[in-house]
């Protein structure tokens, strides 16, 4: 994914957060945005979910890292593969 800031985020976009519950960023689509005290809160749903859960629900623009505008298919496997092999011999160092 190619990302830009997160200051124009619409219904329908593509974000990248953190959401606190894991170390990994959550890439998800806005299906809602809310403004309470002059900021912005997002709502969002994987494309592939059913439902929506609670870490998906009331996300402070502050935790946006990005608006993704492009996506090289199959490259998100070359950073999991990484981790895995690193993982791999952390794993046997120990």
């Amino acid at each position: 994914m190619f990302l830009v800031g997160p200051k124009k985020v619409k219904i329908g976009d593509v974000i990248v957060y953190s959401a606190g519950i894991k170390h990994d960023p959550i890439i998800h689509r806005v299906v809602d945005i809310k403004i309470k005290d002059n900021k912005r809160f997002f709502t969002t749903k994987g494309d592939r979910n059913c439902g929506i859960a609670d870490f998906e629900t009331d996300i402070n623009e502050d935790k946006v890292i990005g608006k993704a505008v492009f996506r090289v298919p199959w490259l998100g496997w070359v950073k999991i593969i990484f981790v895995e092999v690193v993982n791999f011999f952390v794993q046997l160092v120990r």
